[in-house]
């Protein structure tokens, strides 16, 4: 028998998935106006200084992305289990995850190319 307090359930602790929950958002966040702002930078200033200013924005986009892609790894499971999700919905939502990968694959491809751009 399993202990369900609020704490615990299913031998999950619900604390610390919540706090990593919420991490994962900010992580995502963090990617997407980075990646955005580094973008907008990059393509539209004429001033090299600016453009010179998206390298670190697209570093930090690459990197909020991995963590984001860790938590999503870790934390998915646990959802699953937390939610008593059936078969047919786990089997959807890796489907959406593959689609998310590759979308972010992409955009950490054009940030490294563009990198190399301003560098060259």
């Amino acid at each position: 028998m399993t202990n369900n307090t609020p704490e615990e359930m299913d031998g999950i602790d619900v604390q610390k998935y919540n706090l990593l929950d919420k991490r994962f958002d900010r992580f995502f966040a963090t990617a997407f106006y980075s990646q955005i702002i580094g973008a907008i930078l990059y393509e539209f200033c004429k001033l090299i200084f600016l453009k010179l200013i998206a390298i670190p924005l697209f570093l930090v986009a690459i990197v909020s992305i991995f963590h984001v892609f860790y938590l999503n790894s870790y934390l998915e499971p646990i959802r699953w289990k937390l939610h008593n999700t059936s078969k047919g919905e786990v089997l959807a939502s890796k489907f959406s995850n593959l689609e998310f990968y590759l979308i972010t694959i992409g955009l950490i491809i054009y940030d490294i190319a563009a990198m190399f751009q301003m560098i060259i």
